[in-house]
């Protein structure tokens, strides 16, 4: 769970920074571009305590569908815990275009390598590559 946790952990800081995945996103879902950058900067303040939320209750039980992830109401629940703002329709539906992102396209990509893990000292050593559009490069020099 831990190489999942970091991979979305991370993609939620790095696509929550380019303008072009909220617009994108919005595209592609049926949310406004304004409610998009609200969630994602709840999500973004507290993405630790979402993604292990959305990784054990949603993207690793075998229980849940991955696209609602609603059949037993844990996953809001916990939300509802962590943020009573968020909405867990929005989160679900944007932690699995993250992810499709990361797995399935060229779009902004980054990659996670895995250098150790020592279990004994619960250490675990990573390094992660950014590769982004030269215009997404431009754009946070910029900001």
């Amino acid at each position: 769970m831990a190489i999942e946790s970091i991979k979305f952990t991370s993609a939620v800081n790095v696509f929550s920074q380019l303008d072009s995945f909220a617009s994108v996103f919005a595209q592609v879902s049926n949310y406004e571009p304004t409610n998009i950058q609200e969630q994602l900067a709840i999500l973004q303040n507290n993405t630790h305590r979402v993604v292990d939320a959305y990784l054990t209750t949603c993207f690793l039980n075998p229980f849940e569908l991955p696209t609602s992830c609603n059949a037993t109401n844990d996953f809001a629940n916990a939300l509802y815990a962590i943020n009573e703002s968020l909405d867990p329709s929005f989160v679900v539906a944007a932690l699995r275009y993250m992810h499709l992102q990361v797995e399935q396209t060229t779009i902004p990509q980054f990659s996670v390598t895995l250098q150790s893990y020592d279990p004994n000292n619960q250490t675990v050593t990573f390094t992660v590559s950014i590769n982004t559009f030269p215009e997404d490069e431009r754009y946070l020099l910029e900001q």
